[in-house]
């Protein structure tokens, strides 16, 4: 007889699980209750304490980085952001850096979930590639009241890395 073990892992927000109800104008988005109760359930997980000021995410390690993530990180840092790898921690850990941040710069992704945490009018610089340019979390953003900008450029050259960056 075969075995077959257990993989036990802590639950994940994916932004499939957000896209529920279609807003009528081409785009998906999700309802605002949908936001709410995700809120509601997610906010109790992690400590209210001092914001941690501007959060970084970086692909850095990941397959799916850009060819200059690594020099992004150290021109993060120099700018005073808190960088985080989100692959690289808990997923409570990773809510929490959400909740504490008053802006988040990221390049579109799953990840990016986690804005559900972030307090109404955090910044939100998401910057995506020219060839996928989806609305998914500047709807999000909406609903949550947060000031969100897009890039859209080639994410192996660092200047629009740089432009980001720039509080």
């Amino acid at each position: 007889a075969l075995e077959f073990p257990c993989l036990f892992a802590e639950p994940s927000i994916r932004p499939t699980t957000m896209v529920r109800s279609h807003r009528g104008n081409g785009h998906w988005s999700s309802h605002p209750f949908n936001v709410e109760l995700l809120q509601s359930d997610l906010l109790p997980l992690v400590s209210s304490g001092e914001g941690h000021g501007a959060l970084f995410v970086s692909r850095a390690g990941t397959n799916r980085a850009s060819k200059c993530a690594v020099e992004v990180e150290s021109i993060a840092r120099e700018a005073g952001y808190r960088v985080v790898r989100l692959h690289e921690i808990p997923w409570r850990e990773q809510l929490a850096e959400f909740a504490g941040a008053h802006r988040v710069v990221a390049q579109h992704g799953a990840g990016l979930a986690n804005l559900v945490m972030c307090s109404a009018n955090t910044e939100v610089v998401e910057l995506m590639d020219p060839s996928y340019a989806s609305p998914l979390y500047s709807l999000l953003s909406e609903q949550l009241n947060l000031a969100y900008r897009r890039i859209v450029a080639n994410l192996d050259n660092v200047g629009p890395w740089r432009r980001a960056l720039q509080q």
